[in-house]
C-alpha cells in the first residue's frame, strides 16, 4: 500500500508513481511490452534493491545532529516553554539491574540512552539487544571503563572494540560517547571526537554510586533540573535495584 501511494524518497522526491513510470520505460522492451503485473514487479525489485543499499549506508542510530558531532555536549538551551530531561544510565548491562530498569522504563513509557561497556555487553549480550528493541539509544562507553588517561592505541582499541559489538550484535553503530567517570582531556574523549562521536557529559549527577535514600537522589534530580536547559541525568546501572 504505502508503495502505491508513497512517494519515494532515497536520492529524490518524485512521486512513487512516477518512479515507477520510468521503470516501465526503461523495461520496455522495443516489439512487445510487458504487462502491468510485470512492470510493477521489476520496479519494485529494483526499489527494494535501493532501499537495502540505502538502509545499509545509513545503519546509524541516534546519530547526533551536526553541531554536536565529534563536539563534547553537556547542556543546552531550550527554546522558551520547553521541558526536557535526557535521561541515562552507564556501566551495563547487569542481568538484573538493567532488567529491572528496562522493564521500568517500558511500563512509564519513557527512553533513555544507555552507555555500554562492550565487556559487559560481551557477557550479556540479549540485555543489549533488549536496550535496542526497547526503542532506546544504545552508546559507547569503552571496553573496560578505564578511568585513566590513555595512548592512542589504548583508546582506539577501547572505543572501536566496544561499538563493533555493539553494532554486531544490535546492527546500530553507536555515535555517542560517554568516558568513564567523565574524565575529559584522556585520550579517550579526543580519539572520539576525531571520530565523529558526540562525547556526552551529564549536567546532573545522582551521585548513586554512594547509595544514598530514594530521596537524596529525588531532591538531587530536582535541584539540577532548570527550565532553560537541557539535563543528562546520569545514573548507574550497577546499584539501582
Amino acid at each position: 500500500i504505502i508503495a502505491v501511494v508513497g512517494w519515494l524518497a532515497i536520492g529524490s522526491q518524485q512521486p512513487l508513481w512516477a518512479w515507477l513510470e520510468g521503470q516501465a520505460e526503461i523495461s520496455q522492451p522495443s516489439s512487445q511490452g510487458p504487462s502491468l503485473g510485470q512492470v510493477l514487479d521489476q520496479g519494485m525489485e529494483r526499489f527494494d534493491g535501493q532501499l537495502g543499499a540505502w538502509t545499509k549506508a545509513n545503519r546509524i542510530y541516534a546519530t547526533p545532529p551536526d553541531p554536536f558531532a565529534g563536539k563534547l555536549v553537556r547542556d543546552w538551551k531550550l527554546s522558551s516553554g520547553e521541558k526536557a530531561i535526557a535521561l541515562t544510565f552507564d556501566d551495563g548491562p547487569f542481568p538484573k539491574m538493567t532488567e529491572q530498569v528496562l522493564n521500568i522504563l517500558q511500563k512509564e513509557q519513557i527512553h533513555a540512552t544507555f552507555f555500554i561497556i562492550g565487556s559487559m555487553l560481551k557477557a550479556y549480550p540479549e540485555l543489549g539487544k533488549r536496550v535496542v528493541a526497547d526503542g532506546h539509544v544504545i552508546a559507547n562507553h569503552t571496553w573496560t571503563h578505564r578511568v585513566r588517561k590513555a595512548d592512542p592505541a589504548t583508546a582506539t582499541w577501547e572505543i572501536d572494540k566496544t561499538a563493533q559489538l555493539i553494532e554486531e550484535l544490535t546492527g546500530i553503530r553507536p555515535r555517542l560517547f560517554r568516558p568513564p567517570g567523565g574524565l575529559l582531556h584522556s585520550g579517550m574523549d579526543t580519539y572520539a571526537q576525531t571520530k565523529g562521536y558526540a562525547t556526552v557529559i551529564w549536567g546532573t549527577d545522582t551521585l548513586d554510586w554512594r547509595r544514598p535514600t530514594a530521596q537524596v537522589i529525588h531532591d538531587r534530580v530536582l535541584r539540577g533540573a532548570h527550565p532553560v536547559s537541557y539535563t543528562h541525568l546520569r545514573a548507574h546501572e550497577t546499584v539501582l535495584d
